[in-house]
């Protein structure tokens, strides 16, 4: 094996362990998703999308959209909040999959030969 080969699978494998150890940031920081999510819920209802348009200086808030009082408007964002947080979780672990496989594979190869 050159000294090429074994730069690049020294490369490989330190890529390998830096996915696995960034992976899964949901899970690391779940109390710092959920502090989020609760601040977010709570203060985005009254969030009219405040626009320096003149003609749109009296734009209804996410409640007033919404047709609802505060605590369903907060309901509402919540479950978008957690439907975002759940896909992010499930398409950044498949991302973090794929890359290890493909970095496993070059490094099969470069075994190989």
């Amino acid at each position: 094996m050159t000294d090429y080969q074994k730069n690049r699978l020294e490369v490989y494998n330190r890529k390998i362990d830096d996915i696995k150890m960034h992976s899964s940031f949901f899970k690391k920081n779940l109390i710092k998703v959920i502090v989020v999510g609760i601040g977010i819920a709570l203060v985005a209802p009254f969030y009219s999308g405040g626009s320096n348009d003149l003609s749109r200086s009296n734009s209804q808030s996410i409640m007033g959209r919404l047709g609802s009082n505060y605590f369903e408007a907060v309901l509402w964002i919540l479950a978008v909040y957690v439907s975002f947080c759940i896909i992010g979780h499930v398409v950044f672990n498949l991302q973090d999959k794929y890359r290890i496989r493909k970095f496993q594979k070059l490094k099969k190869e470069l075994l190989k030969d």
